[in-house]
């Protein structure tokens, strides 16, 4: 398995021109804001990033599971008079018998 690099991304901030007349009094609020931004930003990316290496484990594994062009095919046939039923999970490849 290869190894998942986390993406790199260069961030420009600037002020909204809604914030840019607040004025010296709000720049600590500001800036904690934009710091929050940011750290959430971070978060939910090491959340995503994390979970994305996990089922790409889990795939690699062999566990049972259904495909993900499986799952898109039937929730694209949803309130179509063509509705596909819901797919059977692929089962694992054991071979320790």
């Amino acid at each position: 398995m290869r190894a998942i690099a986390p993406a790199m991304t260069a961030m420009l901030l600037r002020d909204p021109p809604s914030t840019c007349s607040l004025g010296s009094q709000d720049e600590m609020q500001h800036a904690y804001l934009t710091n929050e931004a940011i750290e959430t930003y971070a978060e939910v990316s090491s959340w995503q990033l994390a979970n994305v290496k996990e089922a790409l484990e889990e795939d690699a594994s062999g566990r049972s599971g259904i495909r993900h062009e499986e799952v898109v095919e039937r929730m694209d046939s949803w309130g179509t008079d063509y509705e596909l039923p819901m797919p059977k999970p692929k089962t694992s490849e054991c071979t320790d018998r």
